[in-house]
C-alpha cells in the first residue's frame, strides 16, 4: 500500500457570499487563527475554495486510489447561528463527490477528518476543496473561522 503524503491548501484561497477576513489565514497548519466569515443575512451560504496543489507525490499512475482524507480545523461562534459546514472535493475547479458535513463546534481549533472515496490519481494532480458555510433563519451574528 502506498501513502501519498500530508498536503494543506496553497495559494490564497476565492471566496464566495459574504465578505471573508483574512483568507490566506485558511492555508497551512492549523495555527488558532483563521479566515473569517461573518453573517447577520438569513440563510446566507458563503464559500471557500482552496487547492492542495499536485496531491500525486510518489503515488504511482496504475495506483487505486481507496480513499482520501482531509483534516479540517474549523470553529463557530454559536452552533445555532452558523447552522451548516461542508466540505467537497473538486478537481481542475469542478466539484465531485458528495458534499460531507464539517463539525460545528464553538472550541477553537476543533478538527474534524473527512474520508473521500472515489477519487482517481488524474484528480489528484488538480485537487482542491470547497467549504461552504449557511446562516439559520436569524439576523443574529455568526461567525465561522476555518
Amino acid at each position: 500500500m502506498t501513502t501519498g503524503g500530508t498536503y494543506t491548501l496553497t495559494g490564497t484561497p476565492t471566496t464566495t457570499g459574504s465578505t471573508w477576513a483574512n483568507v490566506a489565514n485558511a492555508t497551512g497548519s492549523a495555527n488558532g487563527s483563521g479566515a473569517t466569515w461573518t453573517s447577520t443575512t438569513k440563510n446566507a451560504t458563503s464559500t471557500l475554495t482552496g487547492s492542495f496543489g499536485n496531491a500525486q507525490g510518489s503515488i504511482p499512475s496504475d495506483a487505486t486510489i481507496d480513499s482520501v482524507s482531509i483534516v479540517i480545523t474549523a470553529w463557530v461562534n454559536n452552533t445555532t447561528y452558523v447552522s451548516g459546514l461542508t466540505a467537497q472535493l473538486t478537481a481542475s475547479g469542478a466539484a465531485f463527490g458528495s458534499a460531507q458535513a464539517v463539525t460545528r463546534s464553538t472550541t477553537t481549533g476543533t478538527a474534524t477528518t473527512l474520508t473521500f472515496t472515489g477519487v482517481t490519481w488524474s484528480q489528484l494532480g488538480s485537487l482542491g476543496l470547497v467549504l461552504t458555510g449557511t446562516h439559520n433563519n436569524s439576523i443574529s451574528s455568526g461567525t465561522l473561522t476555518v
